[in-house]
């Protein structure tokens, strides 16, 4: 997808086809540079979906675009994007943002303060106590998602901790988040379609309310 994007941009094309670009995600060793990426993530002013692990020396330069975005499902390191300074749930970034996948439990407690935060993933590899969190501290939120690696199974009874039974609570395992993504990109069935889905049918009695494994 940005190999094209780029391609489009070296050729010159009007502006006004980047503006229909919804989704965008820049991969950690692709072949472009980052001043290529923050070139063309200026011209993509409608993305809704963002996802990044790509290297950037300055990590904080995406910051003042993404801003001026609406940003709806975000993928990125937090805490390299603000600096040295801690993420600020007040910021216009998270104005919009619904869906995040965000692996560093210090920043969960921000997650009741985001204005208009439904669904979170999360990894697993934490205290239980500070993973569900955010079902107690943040009614509006639809959907918790805690990652497994496909070949952890010799962690599913750690993970069966007879306390978390909230319906919102659902664990899944990933291979390959990239993949998910694009699937999710291109109309599928993501992690967040299926996480969504469980728990629907979880309200509606047709899954056990202490069941939560995908």
């Amino acid at each position: 997808m940005v190999r094209h994007l780029l391609e489009a941009m070296a050729s010159k094309l009007d502006s006004e086809f980047f503006r229909t670009v919804r989704h965008l995600g820049f991969r950690h060793h692709s072949a472009y540079s980052a001043s290529e990426a923050i070139q063309l993530l200026g011209l993509c002013t409608e993305v809704i979906n963002f996802q990044c692990d790509f290297g950037f020396a300055d990590p904080t330069a995406l910051l003042p675009l993404l801003t001026k975005m609406r940003i709806r499902r975000l993928v990125v390191n937090l805490e390299r994007l603000f600096g040295a300074g801690p993420a600020d749930p007040a910021h216009q970034l998270f104005a919009h943002v619904t869906h995040d996948m965000e692996p560093r439990v210090e920043l969960l407690p921000a997650v009741p303060l985001l204005p208009a935060f439904t669904h979170l993933a999360v990894c697993w590899d934490s205290p239980w106590e500070r993973l569900l969190s955010p079902l107690a501290e943040c009614p509006r939120l639809q959907l918790l998602l805690v990652k497994f690696a496909p070949d952890s199974y010799d962690l599913d009874e750690e993970s069966r901790a007879p306390y978390a039974y909230d319906v919102r609570f659902v664990i899944g395992r990933c291979a390959d988040y990239w993949a998910d993504w694009e699937v999710g990109v291109r109309g599928g069935s993501d992690l967040w379609v299926e996480g969504d889905e469980f728990v629907e049918r979880k309200r509606a009695g047709e899954i056990e309310t202490t069941r939560y494994w995908l």
